[in-house]
């Protein structure tokens, strides 16, 4: 039986569960347990994820939330949104639960919101959430980023790591920023690239 290319990423969904538990048990709360060099270069990817509007008051979606680092960041800089996160790992959640009793969490793919109404949050955001892909990889960039800008009502904004970085880890995926770039014209003009504030990752926003 041939296979679905989503039914191939569930395979993909599935090694990142196992991945980001194993991470959670060692490392407790923390961006280690994200799988990040530093808490520094964490708030630098959310500090430009952040700069595509004035959140203020908006209503947001986390796609890939981990442990709610970035409500807490928006909380740190006094930002006041109409939060929602969903991730992929059950321990994940678990830990945003506590952590934020008062928000929603919910356990769910990037590539499952088609029962999602268009326009459904004013921002959607990704961070973090394609390095760990090998099955087509640029196609699911593809999908899931057409999908998360049709459920927003003002744009969406996520990174990846850089195929235009001179250093680069065998088992992470690294977008080619002109492609993705190219990708995302076909969806609005109005985007923007950004690949100045760190040597091996870019963010893009897109607007409506």
């Amino acid at each position: 039986m041939i296979r679905t290319t989503r039914e191939t990423w569930q395979d993909d969904d599935r090694a990142t569960v196992e991945f980001f538990a194993r991470q959670a048990a060692e490392h407790g709360l923390g961006p280690r347990a994200l799988d990040w060099g530093s808490a520094r270069s964490q708030a630098l990817r959310f500090q430009r994820l952040a700069a595509i509007g004035d959140l203020r008051g908006a209503s947001i979606l986390d796609v890939g939330c981990g442990q709610a680092d970035f409500a807490a960041w928006l909380d740190e800089q006094g930002i006041d949104v109409d939060y929602t996160g969903i991730d992929l790992t059950p321990a994940m959640i678990d830990t945003c639960r506590r952590r934020f009793p008062g928000r929603r969490f919910e356990l769910a793919a990037a590539h499952d919101l088609t029962a999602v109404a268009p326009g459904a949050w004013d921002y959607v955001f990704a961070c973090g959430l394609f390095y760990r892909r090998t099955v087509e990889p640029f196609e699911f960039l593809r999908t899931t980023v057409a999908g998360f800008f049709a459920r927003s009502r003002c744009g969406t904004a996520f990174n990846s790591l850089s195929a235009w970085s001179s250093a680069r880890d065998a088992d992470e995926y690294y977008a080619d920023p002109a492609a993705v770039l190219d990708f995302c014209r076909s969806l609005t003009p109005r985007v923007v690239l950004d690949h100045a504030y760190h040597d091996r990752d870019f963010t893009v926003s897109l607007y409506q």
